[in-house]
């Protein structure tokens, strides 16, 4: 998961103008792709192992509400101007549609076995 954040956060690096060079942008890409697994130590640290099932569905579920704002606030509109209207929308309904058939087949196939 380290190697995920940190290589995630190098394609958002800061460019090399606005970071002041290519050496400034890769620490500061580098060091926020760490914040990510640190902050997943920093919590495992404060909050004991077995959490309540309700605390933790809560907590998944406000993760999933920033993510869908986010989504739609801030990418949704960068894709419209970049592909279209049409194809920014067919994506967003393709990516729900192929999402919601692996959370089916999920539950059906692989999870059935463990209830």
């Amino acid at each position: 998961m380290l190697l995920t954040c940190i290589v995630r956060s190098i394609e958002w690096s800061p460019s090399s103008a606005t970071a002041g060079s290519r050496w400034r942008g890769f620490k500061l890409a580098f060091l926020s792709g760490l914040a990510e697994p640190l902050a997943v130590v920093v919590v495992g640290l404060l909050f004991p192992v077995d959490l309540p099932k309700q605390l933790v569905d809560c907590m998944l579920a406000a993760v999933g509400g920033i993510m869908a704002f986010l989504s739609f606030h801030e990418l949704l509109p960068l894709a419209i101007q970049h592909a279209g209207k049409h194809a920014a929308i067919a994506a967003l309904f393709a990516g729900m549609g192929i999402m919601s058939l692996n959370l089916h087949l999920l539950n059906t196939y692989v999870l059935q076995g463990l209830h």
